[in-house]
């Protein structure tokens, strides 16, 4: 193990990534109460395993042409979900499912 680096366990990532995505979807319901539109959640929501993706890529010891290629497909993924999300419900108000 190189020096400097400190040992992140399976616990330690799976905190990170709860600390991370609670805190980017509590700014979205923030934001949500500013604007009064509760459907940004939705148009966030395929960002959000996007920075999950990356998160635990970057806090993984090990880093495998495997993990580049399963954050790039989420990442992939999760752009083509928040735009498709975004052009469907821009400018039609709020989800009245809300």
């Amino acid at each position: 193990m190189p020096e400097g680096r400190a040992i992140v366990t399976g616990t330690m990532t799976a905190l990170a990534g709860l600390g991370a995505i609670l805190t980017t979807l509590t700014l979205v319901w923030l934001l949500s109460v500013k604007l009064r539109d509760a459907s940004i959640a939705d148009v966030c929501w395929g960002s959000g395993f996007v920075l999950l993706a990356w998160l635990y890529c970057l806090l993984s010891p090990t880093l495998t042409s495997r993990s580049w290629l399963v954050a790039a497909l989420i990442t992939l993924w999760g752009v083509r979900l928040s735009v498709h999300i975004f052009r469907r419900n821009h400018h039609k108000g709020e989800d009245p499912r809300y």
